[in-house]
């Protein structure tokens, strides 16, 4: 048998790496939008609680989006950078909040209790997250899709990702979705970025 290998049709040189931040407390969980101009990590200034930041690729323009007292964690960003998406425990258990890149419009998109919210990645043009939950006592995922204010009544997609049920106050920016026979019903979020 001849196997023939073809070489790797991405294979570049990688540049030596530029350092990014200097000051004196830790960096780390980077993201990168999907157009390469920005970075979203997280870092602990107050060296009890993790925050989150944005940073141009060039390592200009630091912005803290986060300044509470919980551990905000794996931050996500859109395509091009402008919202970000992390999990924290700022309000007691672990949920995911969306922020934009200037640091405004902090908001819960997740609310249930007894169980943990995790892990969020947004998709590039940032009308969708993915996440973990254990809401039915395991670790599934979950998928939430965002409407546009043209959209009165956004419609309950469904993906056979997990079983499990979100639910809100009809002021939430989430609206209700449901699930059935393993189906999760995927929640809209408004998407504002």
């Amino acid at each position: 048998m001849i196997v023939l290998l073809t070489p790797l049709a991405h294979s570049v040189t990688w540049n030596a790496p530029s350092q990014l931040t200097t000051d004196s407390i830790t960096h780390v969980q980077p993201s990168i939008g999907r157009d390469g101009t920005r970075i979203t990590y997280i870092a602990n200034p107050g060296r009890l609680t993790w925050q989150i930041f944005v940073v141009n690729s060039d390592g200009t323009g630091i912005t803290q989006l986060t300044n509470n007292s919980g551990s905000n964690l794996v931050p996500s960003i859109n395509g091009n950078g402008t919202l970000v998406v992390f999990y924290s425990n700022m309000g007691g258990s672990y949920q995911i909040y969306k922020i934009k890149s200037d640091g405004t419009g902090l908001t819960p998109l997740t609310s249930t209790t007894n169980s943990v919210n995790t892990y969020p990645v947004i998709s590039s043009d940032g009308s969708r997250i993915a996440f973990e939950s254990n809401r039915t006592g395991l670790m599934q995922l979950y998928s939430m899709y965002c409407y546009t204010s043209s959209h009165q009544t956004p419609e309950i997609m469904r993906t056979p990702l997990s079983v499990g049920t979100e639910s809100m106050s009809p002021s939430s920016p989430i609206r209700q979705g449901t699930t059935r026979s393993g189906l999760l019903g995927r929640t809209a979020l408004a998407c504002d970025s």
